[in-house]
């Protein structure tokens, strides 16, 4: 996979924002803050000031207090996005169902800094897609498998399977240290640290039941490279788990040793899906997705091979 950089020009944009039943009783300015923190406050403030954001229609004071249900709007006249990775990889695009090999940099659908450079924006505004329904996602730095539904009805009949757990995804780590030789898992809850940090153990809060599996392949001096399938699906969970049992992801910029301004991708690729549904073709339930170029830093084509070679004795396990 090879990066085809997608650069846009500053454009203006008005945003719309409906204030949910955990954000009521917070000030305007406090929300735009800590909301929107890809901007400072003197920004949200400098725009108000200029008329720019309005709440239900109308001027408001930074200090006014939110309720829920109100609707939120921004006029933002210079809006500018960092630069993505837009070589996107179509897999397989039959009967109601879409599934790329994504790249990174690149977000699944709008959010914070990104709206136009984005997976879902790109898919429409490039390749006419008009109906994109997200079945699942891959963080903005991972690469690889990830299913997108193109119909309605699709897109519910998988939305079971992701409920039901019976859509089993493999995933190519790269890690930054060693966790021995052996197949071992990681059952350690999952919670919130701080922020967007998610991590295990006593400091966490809402922690919830979390269980990978891991399978070392190869090793290249102080780097690793596995096999990890989540058995759940909590935010982070493969890089979190990866921590706890002693090895990062490698150039993981909120677990690891990478440098958030400068990480343009990570050793997490999903390599691998599986699953089984009435609208597929006969026989076609599995789909993979070719590993970054990234990952040859450190490990061989050889090793890499082998690791696609290997990735079905994932499936072999009982979860």
């Amino acid at each position: 996979m090879t990066k085809k950089w997608l650069h846009r020009d500053t454009y203006s944009y008005r945003y719309r924002y409906e204030i949910s039943t955990q954000e009521a009783g917070q000030s305007l300015i406090d929300l735009m803050t800590h909301r929107f923190s890809f901007r400072s406050q003197e920004y949200w403030l400098e725009l108000n000031e200029k008329g720019l954001i309005s709440v239900n229609g109308q001027g408001q004071d930074p200090g006014y207090i939110l309720q829920e249900n109100d609707v939120l709007h921004t006029e933002r006249p210079d809006v500018s996005e960092p630069d993505v990775n837009a070589d996107i990889q179509f897999i397989y695009d039959k009967e109601g169902l879409l599934i790329v090999n994504k790249p990174a940099p690149l977000p699944v659908h709008p959010s914070g800094r990104f709206y136009k450079n984005s997976l879902t924006y790109i898919l429409k505004e490039q390749y006419d897609f008009e109906t994109l329904h997200t079945l699942h996602r891959l963080d903005h730095f991972t690469t690889g498998v990830l299913c997108l539904a193109t119909d309605s009805k699709v897109a519910r009949q998988m939305h079971m399977q992701f409920e039901k757990k019976s859509v089993r995804k493999v995933y190519a780590v790269l890690v930054q240290g060693h966790l021995g030789r052996e197949p071992f898992k990681v059952d350690q809850p999952i919670g919130r640290v701080d922020g967007v940090l998610r991590g295990c153990g006593l400091d966490v809060t809402g922690a919830k039941e979390s269980l990978t599996h891991f399978l070392p392949i190869a090793s290249a001096g102080d780097y690793q490279l596995l096999l990890a399938e989540p058995v759940t699906g909590r935010t982070n969970q493969i890089r979190v788990h990866a921590t706890f049992a002693g090895a990062p992801v490698w150039n993981d910029p909120l677990y690891g040793e990478g440098q958030a301004d400068e990480v343009t991708e990570i050793g997490l690729h999903c390599l691998a899906m599986k699953f089984k549904h009435e609208f597929l073709d006969a026989g076609q339930h599995e789909f993979m997705a070719a590993i970054p170029d990234h990952f040859q830093t450190y490990f061989s084509k050889s090793e890499l091979s082998r690791l696609e070679n290997e990735f079905t004795k994932m499936w072999s396990l009982e979860l």
